[in-house]
Formats: C-alpha cells, sequence, structure tokens
C-alpha cells in the first residue's frame, strides 16, 4: 500500500505564503474581468432547504449558482453552456476552455439542485477544474476558505470546519490528477488509465486515526492511499481532515499506512 500525504500545495493549499492585501470586489455576479491582485468575493451556498428533481431535499456539499459560475468562467477565460440533449433530459452545465495547460478542456455535469429557480453545481467541482487551469494555483482553508491564483483571490468566506471538509473532499480526483498526472492523463492513450476512479471517504464507523504534520492549525491535508486490492476500478483512496493544535490531524480511515509520501 502506498500512500501521499498532500497538503493540498498543487490544487489545495497550505504551506504557501497568502498574496499581497488586494482589492475586494463585492460580488462574482458583477465581475467580467478582474485585474491582478483583486479579490472577487463568491458566498458559497452551504445547507439550505432545496427542490431536486422536483421533491425536497438539503444540500450537502458546498455550491455555487449558475450567475456565479458564469461569471467565474469570464474572469478565468472560460466559457459555461448550458445544453439538453433531448426535452426529457437533465441540463447539463459545460465548463470548457479554449486552450488547456494540462489537457483537460472541459467537464459536464448535472446540477445539484435548484433554489429559488436558480442551478446550483458543486463548487469543489467548478473551483477545481478552474484551478487546474490556472498556473500557480492554490486553496487555502483557514482563516477563509480562499482559492489563489496568479492574477486574483477567489474568497468564498468564513466557512464551518464539516463543510470546509465536505468542499476538499471534492477535489480528490483534481488533486490525484495533479499529483499523479502520468497516472491519470498519460501521454498515451490507455484505456485502463481511463477507468481509474477515486473514491473519497468522508465518513467511518471506526475510531479516526490521527498523524502529526508541520500544518498549521485549520489548514487541510488529504490522505491518498493506492489500494487495488480493495477496489481495481478505484484503486486510489482519499481522506481529508482538518489539521488541529501541534499538527494534528485526524483521517476517518481503518488504519494508518506504514509507508508514506510527502
Amino acid at each position: 500500500m502506498l500512500t501521499t500525504l498532500t497538503t493540498f500545495a498543487l490544487l489545495a493549499g497550505g504551506g504557501l505564503p497568502p498574496p499581497r492585501q488586494p482589492t475586494l470586489v463585492s460580488s462574482a455576479t458583477a465581475i467580467t474581468t478582474a485585474s491582478k491582485g483583486a479579490t472577487i468575493s463568491v458566498p458559497l451556498q452551504l445547507n439550505q432547504t432545496c427542490s431536486k428533481n422536483g421533491t425536497v431535499c438539503s444540500s450537502g456539499e458546498p455550491a455555487l449558482a449558475l450567475t456565479q459560475i458564469r461569471a467565474l468562467a469570464k474572469v478565468f477565460g472560460a466559457n459555461a453552456t448550458i445544453s439538453r440533449p433531448s426535452t426529457t433530459s437533465p441540463e447539463t452545465l459545460n465548463l470548457e476552455f479554449p486552450v488547456s495547460r494540462v489537457g483537460i478542456y472541459g467537464i459536464g455535469l448535472p446540477a445539484s439542485f435548484t433554489l429559488k429557480s436558480e442551478s446550483y453545481y458543486t463548487a469543489s467541482t467548478i473551483l477545481g477544474f478552474l484551478a487546474q487551469n490556472s498556473p500557480s494555483a492554490y486553496f487555502t482553508a483557514s482563516p477563509r476558505l480562499q482559492l489563489h491564483t496568479d492574477r486574483m483571490t477567489v474568497d468564498m468566506g468564513a466557512v464551518p470546519a464539516h463543510k470546509v471538509k465536505l468542499f476538499f473532499s471534492g477535489l480528490a480526483l483534481s488533486t490525484a490528477e495533479a499529483l499523479l498526472p502520468e497516472t491519470f492523463r498519460p501521454a498515451t492513450p490507455c484505456e485502463k488509465c481511463d477507468s481509474l476512479g477515486v473514491t473519497s471517504i468522508t465518513w467511518s464507523a471506526l475510531p479516526p486515526k490521527r498523524l502529526q504534520t508541520n500544518l498549521a492549525a485549520g489548514e487541510v491535508a488529504m490522505l491518498l492511499t493506492y489500494s487495488p486490492e480493495s477496489s481495481p476500478h478505484a484503486p486510489y483512496v482519499t481522506a481529508t481532515g482538518i489539521v488541529g493544535k501541534g499538527g494534528w490531524v485526524s483521517f476517518p480511515v481503518e488504519k494508518l499506512p506504514t509507508r508514506m509520501v510527502t
């Protein structure tokens, strides 16, 4: 079993110095361009009664409204469009870059839920994709959840710790792709690679296992484990934890690995 402990320095923050204090912009919906060093305020929809497929639901993962996503797409140089293959098919959000720095040009995803006639989408999927296509991008969790790039900062506000864990758990695939590009994005076509999946563990009935890191309290760490014997189609398993005092972090896993790579 090979395990990597990442502090999201590639995609999900921790350990990098914050940018200089930027100018605050009040709303993502009003943004069409962003000057270098600007901060864009993009509050997340955290947990509110909503509607999905005509039924009442409660949103779990932090989400972004379609109007916010369209505004962010303009800032990042991407295109956000809505498509519906047929009248009976659900709408799909298509987020695409004309040029990709990592070989992934676009993603398509259905709405997570609808609230007051507005479609909402999983925030970690949207922002993880934008981060992958932005040079020097990284996330920080404390004191505010933010995405930093070489041009701007996307500020999602002070988010409760359990919602921060859900957000970073949603970055599992993006983080695995960034750490292991030769596995998930090989130079030559690989049918087996296309079917690789990543499982994100967010809860366990067993007591969590603790590790000590050199991270500051409030930051986030992810445990990325390669375990093909557990699931051949999803051999990579992630678990996310919030760093506490003394650098200690708890992961919802059955056991800790005996060998680690940081």
